[in-house]
């Protein structure tokens, strides 16, 4: 898989954990920035989604990030803020010892703020 030399910084976000009247915790409404990283892009092309059998309006692309202790916290149900766009996470890659790097694909639906 082809990846370029030129890197952009990469924002993930989760949803907070809050106090729930009840005594318990629950997650929060609003993502907060969770950590920020440098990552490689890969813009999934059309050909390939087509080929892949995906007939959804989307923005595909695969990410490549160094690995280290918060990156093997990030979970589905965080977001990832990357050109100023907001992408859902759609899978996380096992770490790469070798490279030492995680890929991940993040989706944003099109007409998504």
């Amino acid at each position: 898989m082809w990846f370029g030399t030129e890197t952009s910084p990469i924002t993930f976000r989760r949803r907070p954990v809050v106090a729930d009247p009840t005594g318990g915790t629950k997650r929060g409404d609003r993502f907060e920035d969770l950590f920020t990283r440098q990552a490689n892009v890969r813009n999934v092309t059309g050909r390939e989604l087509v080929e892949a059998g995906v007939s959804v309006d989307s923005i595909d692309c695969i990410i490549r990030i160094r690995d280290g202790q918060l990156p093997r916290t990030l979970t589905s149900a965080d977001r990832a803020r990357l050109r100023n766009q907001d992408f859902e996470i759609i899978t996380i890659g096992q770490p790469q010892r070798s490279g030492g790097y995680i890929e991940m694909t993040l989706r944003r639906q099109q007409g998504a703020t």
